[in-house]
């Protein structure tokens, strides 16, 4: 019984020590064999294949409004940073499979943006007797809703077709009444895509896909890259980069 009791014991000791490591030692979610990989397939050209029923549709919208700065999203650049997401994917991610959880967001809610108003014109608004934002409102089917806090008055401002957050809050700004008008921030994004238009030629474009951890309601403080560009139509996998691992930027660094 001794005994029995004893290798109880050490057993209960080395699963607290294993916890106590894992929870002083932020867990990188990178793949296990993914170093491997990219050693064998660094600068490797990879025909991309493709398939349409994997593009997603609303990410390649909203980034070529973004890369556009136009208010809605314009064909044929969604078509082409729709294939070319859906080709990196499709190429690389069996092998980095961290590529299939990383999507572009624009650090807003996507289908919100929100309007200032003085005292006197959300009296107004709030009572449906202001015409001044009529037209607008029926133009992109926006929703408003109501709010007000501490001498400040504003309304969130929802809809459902495919527009520029920021671009479309732009259109209210300048209604009478109105003290400012923004996008609907969206904090705490851990999965993004850094989209980088070329100077010279704005249709060669690069992505950086990231990944952060470790209290990323506060900005993040561990983060991984992975870097791709586009030869002849084919993504090419440049490399990737942990800032913990190796603090000093690697050369092929875009930003």
């Amino acid at each position: 019984m001794i005994k029995i009791r004893l290798r109880v014991i050490s057993l209960f000791i080395i699963l607290t020590l294993i916890l106590l490591t894992c929870n002083n030692n932020p867990i990188n979610p990178i793949i296990e064999d993914q170093k491997t990989f990219e050693t064998k397939n660094n600068n490797a050209v990879v025909p991309g294949n493709c398939d349409c029923t994997l593009i997603n549709e609303s990410e390649a919208k909203y980034l070529a409004m973004y890369l556009s700065n136009e208010i809605t999203p314009p064909v044929d650049l969604t078509r082409k940073v729709g294939y070319e997401l859906c080709a990196i994917r499709t190429t690389y991610g069996n092998q980095i499979t961290n590529l299939n959880k990383i999507f572009f967001h624009m650090h807003s809610h996507h289908h919100e943006f929100i309007v200032y108003f003085d005292e006197a014109t959300f009296q107004q608004a709030s009572s449906n007797n202001y015409q001044d934002w009529d037209d607008l409102n029926v133009e992109y089917s926006v929703s408003p809703e109501f709010h007000s806090c501490l001498g400040l008055f504003w309304c969130v401002m929802s809809y459902e077709g495919d527009y520029h957050p920021r671009k479309l809050a732009e259109l209210y700004a300048s209604l009478p009444g109105v003290i400012g008008s923004t996008h609907n921030a969206l904090l705490g994004v851990n999965l993004n895509i850094i989209a980088l238009q070329n100077e010279s030629d704005i249709n060669n474009i690069a992505y950086l896909f990231w990944q952060g951890w470790g209290d990323c309601p506060s900005g993040c403080i561990y983060s991984q890259y992975w870097y791709f560009t586009f030869e002849n139509g084919y993504p090419v996998y440049i490399g990737t980069w942990n800032k913990e691992e190796n603090p000093e930027k690697p050369d092929w660094w875009p930003l």
